[in-house]
């Protein structure tokens, strides 16, 4: 297991292949964690420090915390190249699993009704060339409203009102998410 704590000690964990040999199956929870509070803080953190002392002045609690233009393009990018690395570990055979929370009606595209809840416009509208399966997880539930076990999942939107991707054989485009079935591969 992984916490992130800084960028460079990411990317060079998940770059190097040896930390993954005895593992089948990475999961990464979550970009939306990861993108949001973990990452986006950083940038922000070096954009404010990257100021001089008159402008750090002003506002200082905003000014900290203000993602600029060139910040947005840096955590695009910087995921970008997370998501290639996570990609490169899946073409060796491993099963590399990523969750987002999820956003309706997301800004940058509001025909949506749902979309993992990441950060900026360029990385989220990119992200399903990425992918081969992109799902949305729905809880299920009994006739007394109690949720059951395994929630559903399903890689395709018919009326294209989330986000999804199906890149598999066959036709079955959803089922129940059985995690235990997913981590026994």
């Amino acid at each position: 297991m992984a916490v992130y704590e800084e960028w460079a000690g990411l990317i060079e964990f998940v770059a190097n292949p040896k930390n993954f040999e005895r593992h089948r199956t990475i999961i990464v929870d979550s970009y939306s964690h990861l993108m949001s509070v973990g990452l986006s803080s950083e940038i922000e953190d070096q954009a404010f420090e990257a100021r001089d002392a008159k402008e750090k002045m002003v506002k200082p609690l905003a000014s900290q915390t203000k993602l600029s233009q060139e910040g947005y393009g840096a955590l695009s990018s910087l995921m970008f190249r997370l998501t290639a690395a996570l990609g490169k570990l899946s073409r060796t055979g491993k099963v590399v699993i990523v969750t987002a929370l999820l956003q309706e009606s997301p800004k940058w595209n509001r025909e949506l009704a749902a979309a993992p809840a990441l950060k900026g416009r360029e990385f989220t509208v990119n992200m399903p060339g990425f992918f081969d399966l992109i799902g949305l997880v729905e809880p299920r539930t009994d006739g007394d409203g109690k949720i059951i076990y395994p929630p559903r999942v399903r890689f395709q939107s018919p009326d294209d009102s989330f986000v999804a991707k199906f890149t598999g054989a066959g036709s079955k485009t959803q089922g129940p998410l059985d995690i235990s079935k997913i981590l026994s591969l």
